[in-house]
């Protein structure tokens, strides 16, 4: 008795390229939208700021960028953000509000949608 089986492996082989393309474009419309929830006084925690090659960490290099995004100013917390609908922890806020679009955003760009 012999079993014959079959695998469709096409979906498969451009696998890397599908993942970096899906990666790419999640990482730029994440970075996209947690900046709206970065605080904003003057612009420059915004303004200097960018996402690493790989797209999957996004660096703030001003001075007081850590004491912003934590909360904690010399030990003491921040309670008041110049800003409507900024906070501490932007990343949270941008996950909580954005995770249903970042979802479909990966599934369209990596090409996930026709894989059965």
């Amino acid at each position: 008795m012999s079993i014959k089986v079959h695998i469709n492996d096409n979906g498969l082989k451009d696998m890397p390229l599908r993942i970096a393309k899906a990666q790419h474009a999640y990482g730029n419309q994440a970075y996209a939208d947690m900046n709206i929830y970065v605080p904003k006084r003057t612009g420059h925690l915004r303004d200097n700021s960018s996402l690493n090659n790989n797209y999957n960490q996004a660096n703030y290099r001003e001075p007081y960028s850590k004491a912003q995004y934590y909360g904690f100013v010399n030990g003491h917390p921040v309670h008041h953000y110049h800003t409507p609908g900024t906070s501490r922890r932007w990343d949270l806020r941008a996950k909580a509000n954005h995770m249903d679009s970042w979802e479909k955003i990966i599934i369209k760009a990596g090409g996930f949608d026709g894989l059965s």
